[in-house]
Formats: structure tokens, sequence, C-alpha cells
């Protein structure tokens, strides 16, 4: 875009050449560097393209390897300079587009949040409008930290937040709060529990009694390390217990997959109706527009796709997209239509089984994710009711250790 821009404004200019000499001439326009592009070739003549500014040193060239020279046509700044000069009118229309551009720059006209999970992209833009971040605002008047800080304050799921300028955009930019585990303070006496039922395969106690052995099956919630104790005088004493405890468990899993499902598929070709967006604001751009098919919500600067059933039964897939017009303060607007039936697709088992293994790798890619190693599987197929049912026998193993609090009673201390 910056060359086409750099170039327009110089001016360029297409020509061509004739000759037996066409290989000579490029390689002494190269040598004295000037630029030849979307050049073409036909057996002894050449055309190609370069900034006006070039044309009498190509001249020369050509004319000293015995070429014919000639000129195509001339475009760019020059030649609408050359061509309007004389007309004040529409000279004066163009420095006013030209003065209208520029000066949008100035605004913003549009508001994008990124970085959005649990807040709603809708909530943070009112919450910015209310601090004076609204489309068709002048950049400069706007406090972009003190937006961010009262953005921050307003939502109890937002860490931090920031508002970046960029073009006529408005960029905001949260972090969500990840809210950490709670702790338990290394004072409070606790005991360690399992979170999981199966066989100790692995036991540290770092502090408290140790209540189990490697090789013992126990059930989820079962003691591991006691945090209250005795010592030789008979008294408890309550204790912080830490331990870590692997346990070995298998757990079974099943996926299935249709073999014959029904969905929607496209039954026509695709048609678009075209909107211009100015702020909250759209028109329709020529007559083939859809309304009469119901209007589809979609958020301003986000893309929306589905299908829509009307109230006769017709059906299409749609997609709705916001393209920003470079410099200018509108959005291009473009919704899509695919005419769409329902259709009745077979599966047969090896395609299934494919697809229930890919849910399977999933599943476990996610397990071993959240920490748990999964030693060894087992895979069953089978067939039921159009189904094809993949069962997984998992054996597991995680660290099951878990801290809880425990509360003291009379006549008792703690160390």
């Amino acid at each position: 875009m910056l060359i086409w821009l750099l170039r327009f404004i110089r001016g360029t200019l297409s020509f061509r050449v004739e000759g037996k000499y066409i290989e000579r001439f490029l390689n002494l326009a190269a040598r004295a560097r000037i630029p030849i592009w979307a050049g073409e070739r036909e057996h002894h003549t050449f055309h190609g393209r370069t900034l006006l500014t070039n044309e009498e040193a190509l001249m020369q060239i050509a004319e000293k390897v015995q070429l014919q020279w000639s000129i195509e046509q001339k475009d760019g700044a020059p030649k609408i300079k050359q061509k309007y000069q004389k007309r004040l009118g529409i000279s004066c229309g163009v420095i006013l587009v030209v003065a209208s551009m520029l000066l949008s720059q100035q605004f913003v006209w549009e508001i994008d949040v990124k970085g959005e999970d649990a807040v709603a992209a809708d909530e943070v833009i009112a919450a910015a409008n209310q601090y004076g971040l609204i489309p068709g605002t002048w950049k400069h008047q706007l406090d972009v930290i003190k937006i961010a800080d009262q953005i921050t304050l307003q939502f109890p799921e937002v860490s931090w937040a920031a508002v970046n300028l960029i073009g006529t955009v408005a960029e905001i930019e949260i972090v969500e709060r990840v809210e950490p585990p709670p702790l338990i303070d290394e004072n409070t006496p606790c005991n360690v529990i399992s979170t999981r039922s199966g066989r100790i395969v692995e036991i540290e106690v770092y502090d408290g009694k140790r209540m189990v052995q490697i090789g013992d099956t126990i059930k989820e919630g079962a003691l591991l390390s006691a945090g209250i104790l005795q010592d030789r005088h008979g008294r408890t004493i309550y204790r912080h217990a830490r331990a870590k405890a692997v346990v070995e468990y298998t757990t079974v899993e099943t996926f299935e997959v249709p073999l014959r499902l029904q969905e929607a598929a496209v039954a026509g070709s695709i048609e678009n109706a075209y909107y211009l967006s100015f702020g909250n604001i759209s028109i329709p751009l020529g007559i083939n527009n859809f309304s009469n098919q119901g209007e589809f919500p979609a958020e301003f600067g986000l893309v929306e796709s589905g299908i829509y059933q009307s109230a006769n039964g017709e059906q299409w897939f749609y997609s709705i997209r916001n393209r920003k017009v470079t410099a200018l303060p509108v959005t291009l607007q473009i919704r899509q239509y695919i005419p769409a039936k329902v259709m009745t697709i077979e599966r047969d088992v090896e395609q299934a089984k494919e697809l229930a293994l890919l849910q399977f790798n999933e599943y476990k890619r996610k397990l071993e994710n959240s920490g748990v190693d999964i030693i060894d599987s087992e895979l069953m197929g089978s067939i039921l009711d159009n189904q094809f049912i993949l069962t997984a026998k998992l054996t597991c193993r995680e660290d099951a250790a878990l801290e809880i609090p425990i509360e003291f009673q009379e006549n008792s201390e703690k160390i």
C-alpha cells in the first residue's frame, strides 16, 4: 500500500520498446538503477512500467541500443494535476476531501475489545462510553490512562486494562484476574486427605503423621497425613501436615460417533448484501439486500455466522463481516448468504472409528495437561443404536494430596 501511494504521488508511465536488443536495454536500465516492474515480453516487444521521472533516461537508453520507444499511458498525481490545474472547483474539492480524510484520523470511530472472557465486550464498551470514549470523539481530549483505571475499578474480574489509540480505532486491552487457589497459612493446623480413590504408589510425608503406606488401597477423602498428634505426656498437638501422595486409579470413558446423521449442506450459490456503516447507522448499498428474510444480530466490529431458518422452513448459512474502509470513518459490512438444505450423512465404521479416536486423543491431551500421567490405555469399539462407541479404559496416576484445615479443640495446643 505504501509503495503504491509513493508511486502514485511521483507518477508512473507504461511504455513499450521494440527491437532485437531488449536484454541489453534491461541490463543498462538495471545498471542505471532505474526501477521497471510489471514487465511482459512478446518476441521482440517488451511492455513495462516505471516512474514518470525516468522517462527521458529510458528513452535515451532505448535509442542507444536501437530500440523503438513509445509511451502507452501515464498515471498518477502529476497527470491529475495537469488535467485539473485549471479547474479550481475540482482542485478545491480534492483538497477538501484530502483534508477531511486527514482530519478524520484525529477522531475515534471504532472501539475494539481484546482479552475479554469473563467480562462481555458490550459491558466494557458501555463502561468506556461513560468515561467519554465513544465513536466520534476527538482523540486528543481522551485521558486513556484514566479510562483504563476506571474500567479496572468497575470490573472486579479485570486485574489490568489499557486503552490504545491506533489510527481511528480505540483498542481496549484487558487482562482478567486469575483467582489463585486458597492458600493455607503454614501456622494453620491441617490434615492431608486424598482427592482420588485408588492405590498408593508413592507417598512422601513432610510433616504430620503418616496414615497410609505404599500399596494401600484408599477411597476419596481418606486421611493420608494427620495433623493431630500426641506427645509423650498424652497432650494433643496440632501440626500443619504436608505430604505428596501419588494415587493410581482406573477410569472408563466412552466416545460416541453416529453412523448416520442429518446436517445442513450448501444448496445454492453465494449471494452478498453490502451495507455502509457510520457509527450505529447502516445504509444498504444497492437493491440486493435481504432485509425481508430477517435481520441477524451482529455486534459492531465482530464476525458472526450461523444458520437462519425462516417461518416457511427455508434455511440459509449466513455470515456477517465488517471491513474497515482505510482512512475513512466508515465500515463496509458484508452479509453473505448461502441457501442450505438438510442432508443425511452416512459414515462407515472406519470413518466413525477415526473420529472417535480423535475425540479420545483430545480427551487424553486435556488429562495430561492437567497433571495426570496415563500409564496404560485399553480401547474397545462397538456398534449400538446406529452409533460407533469407543470405550477407553485408562490407568492413571496423579498427586491426590489435599491439605484441609482442622478445627482446634479446647485444652489443646499447637506447635
